[in-house]
């Protein structure tokens, strides 16, 4: 390797793909960043809970509260799509900072995720299919079992 190729840090050459990962502190960065924002969205929720709880004592009929109740929906699902979106933003920018650009095996790594989350989505499936074909089995025993009990026992002689 050239001058050029390397850099000395600490006494130690360091390969110039290795300046790109992100080290711990930016990794805490991170982490810090995304359970900040997971907190304040968790605290804001919990006082729209609140708030809408304490207005239903004042509600005069079933199509106030079908109102607020929708409402409370709405803005929660706004909610939930804002927080999505501020988290994947400091995933991204995360993600920006750290990523070579010229790493030719990005796109590698992204089919290879991809595929990975495919297979587990797979057996995640069959995994279900493997409980919901059991439960109807037991289901399925349950409601023979007391027909095959009442057939199973003697018959008793009625007396007169």
């Amino acid at each position: 390797m050239s001058q050029h190729d390397t850099r000395q840090t600490k006494g130690h050459q360091e390969d110039p793909n290795t300046c790109m990962k992100p080290d711990v502190s930016e990794c805490m960065d991170m982490l810090s960043n995304w359970n900040l924002s997971l907190y304040g969205f968790y605290f804001e929720r919990l006082q729209e809970w609140w708030k809408t709880s304490l207005e239903v004592p004042a509600l005069r009929s079933a199509d106030d509260y079908v109102e607020l109740h929708e409402q409370f929906l709405d803005k929660m699902v706004g909610d939930y799509a804002e927080q999505a979106e501020n988290l994947s933003e400091i995933v991204r920018s995360e993600f920006q900072s750290s990523r070579n650009p010229d790493d030719s095996n990005y796109e590698e790594h992204l089919l290879k995720a991809q595929q990975d989350a495919a297979q587990i989505i797979d057996q995640a499936k069959a995994q279900a299919e493997h409980i919901i074909a059991e439960a109807e089995a037991r289901a399925g025993q349950t409601v023979v079992e007391p027909e095959t009990q009442a057939a199973a026992l003697p018959k008793r002689r009625k007396s007169a």
